[in-house]
């Protein structure tokens, strides 16, 4: 179980610097780098949360080991976990579309900053653009993921030992 309590504090620490970031930087700096920097932030702390699950899932021997990489951590999420602990569509597609996000910028030949947005170009010049709003909102459901995580994951943890 020290695994999952390892994962689910990183996810913690993720998710509270993405809160820092969103809300005392970026409305003092107004710097739209930020609001990437928060993303990163974000799907890591995502990440750590959904290994939490993964790992508590594998060590109740409920679900076999999986590649420690995110495709093969979202597929065992989505197929196996989510009917399990009621997790709505909702968390499949903030997982999908954070990562997807994360996917374009390191692939992304161009990126620059427009009137409080951070604008990231593909190679045919499609744009996605990440603002304080929808970061904000990705956030805080990424909050609502990492407490419904937690609250699982502690439900067997028998403490003092």
């Amino acid at each position: 179980m020290e695994d999952v309590i390892e994962r689910r504090k990183e996810g913690l620490k993720r998710l509270k610097t993405a809160d820092h970031m969103l809300n005392v930087m970026y409305p003092s700096l107004q710097e739209p780098k930020i609001l990437l920097a928060a993303l990163e932030n974000i799907f890591l702390g995502l990440t750590y949360s959904l290994s939490a699950l993964l790992y508590y899932e594998i060590n109740l021997k409920r679900i076999p080991k999986f590649k420690d990489n995110f495709e093969s951590k979202f597929r065992m999420f989505r197929n196996r976990l989510c009917l399990r602990y009621e997790f709505d569509k909702s968390f499949i597609f903030l997982l999908h579309n954070v990562k997807l996000l994360v996917e374009k910028h390191s692939e992304s030949p161009m990126e620059f900053s427009r009137k409080n947005k951070f604008m990231i170009s593909d190679k045919d010049y499609n744009i996605s653009e990440l603002t304080w709003d929808q970061l904000n909102a990705f956030l805080n459901k990424s909050i609502e993921f990492y407490k419904r995580v937690y609250k699982i994951t502690t439900s067997n943890e028998v403490y003092g030992k």
